[in-house]
């Protein structure tokens, strides 16, 4: 198995199992005997933790290098796993300790989210040292597809094997991991930090703020439409909510599919034009929203979903490729984390904060959500497209 395949099992793995945890809210809710509310905090609290400790793992990365740090983070996650699925085990097993197997649950759900949701950032920064600049956009589109397609399993393959066993859905991903992890350890031993190229123009110690901001505001929006698509299609459609959440369930699906397709293939078709990238996601994901706000067919939802899907990944990964492929290799583990946290915080405000909005009104909530991802973008794309870059170019007296 090569370094980067390695790599992708592991993102394979984490987002696999991220997605099956919340498709097994019910069982979950059955076996520990929670509240909705009890579940929502630990499943929230994990993704607040994960913003906040990402960052750290950038910092570390550099002091021992991208790969070094990859490996510890996988190892992590893997531990963080092996609680999750010794007490859903135990929990089967002795039902009178169930309070207990609960506080194995709760550590394995921390030791989890804080190390190994920083795989993806971390990878993201160290097959970035090792592309050629025409080709950073597409190895991160591939990384990011890769990610998509776990979540996407992840929501499809919790039933089959549920019907396997309870703890099967959680439990599967360990051998993956153990393999995945024999490659990236092996390497990491040989490795040390990285330094700068001759050839890299580079910008250190200076933290992004547009970069930042980019990401916070497209995801954002993503946030948004996580909450308030399920409302939308219950009201607009007159459906009951069990249905509503099952057809939200599915156009949910089919835009990430949409998204991937947009990762794998259209970051190729870009390739260094990053920027004409990035506004492109930027006019999906509003056209998206602002689709979404007045939409009123299962069709037109459905085209909104994956309007929004298919811009926020091309917009997340021009934002990252462009400000990785300034950066210096010792400097990106830090840069790629920042943009990972800003992202978590922007999906946490924007699922928080819109479904406040929403319970008073879901077609302002969306209109409201298009406005904030572009007024979050705008410094970025004025910096990239300067109005002045559009007016015409006055010709000299003597012509």
């Amino acid at each position: 198995m090569s370094h980067r395949n390695s790599i992708l099992l592991i993102l394979l793995c984490n987002s696999f199992h991220q997605s099956a945890l919340v498709v097994m809210t019910p069982v979950l809710q059955a076996l520990f005997d929670l509240s909705l509310s009890t579940l929502g905090a630990i499943v929230g609290g994990g993704l607040l933790l994960s913003a906040a400790t990402t960052p750290l793992w950038g910092r570390y990365a550099g002091r021992y290098g991208t790969n070094h740090s990859l490996s510890v983070s996988a190892i992590g996650g893997f531990i963080g796993i092996l609680f999750l699925s010794g007490s859903i085990w135990m929990a089967q097993q002795e039902a009178d300790n169930i309070g207990l197997w609960l506080h194995f649950l709760v550590l394995g759900r921390v030791i989890y989210c804080a190390t190994a949701n920083a795989a993806l950032p971390l990878s993201q920064a160290a097959l970035a040292a090792n592309s050629a600049p025409q080709n950073l956009f597409g190895t991160l589109g591939t990384l990011n597809a890769m990610n998509g397609i776990g979540r996407l399993a992840g929501n499809a393959l919790v039933g089959p094997l549920l019907a396997l066993g309870t703890l099967m859905p959680v439990a599967i991903v360990l051998p993956i991991y153990i393999a995945a992890l024999g490659k990236l350890i092996g390497t990491a031993g040989r490795t040390t930090p990285e330094h700068r190229t001759k050839t890299t123009p580079v910008h250190s110690g200076r933290v992004p703020i547009i970069a930042l901001a980019n990401a916070f505001g497209l995801q954002c929006g993503v946030g948004a439409a996580y909450i308030l698509l399920g409302p939308i299609l219950r009201d607009r459609l007159d459906l009951p909510p069990t249905h509503a959440s099952s057809l939200a369930g599915m156009v949910l699906a089919l835009a990430l599919a949409s998204a991937i397709g947009t990762q794998i293939f259209a970051t190729r078709r870009f390739a260094e034009r990053t920027h004409a990238a990035f506004l492109t996601g930027c006019v999906l994901v509003v056209a998206g929203l602002v689709t979404l706000s007045v939409g009123e067919s299962i069709g037109v939802l459905l085209v909104s979903a994956c309007l929004l899907a298919s811009g926020a990944a091309l917009g997340a990964s021009a934002n990252q490729a462009h400000q990785l492929g300034k950066a210096e290799n010792s400097a990106r583990p830090r840069l790629s984390t920042l943009i990972a946290s800003a992202q978590l915080l922007g999906l946490a405000a924007g699922t928080s904060f819109f479904g406040l909005v929403g319970s008073y009104d879901l077609t302002t909530a969306a209109l409201l959500a298009a406005a904030l991802p572009l007024a979050f973008t705008a410094p970025a794309l004025l910096k990239m497209f300067p109005p002045t870059s559009f007016l015409p170019i006055r010709r000299g007296s003597g012509e």
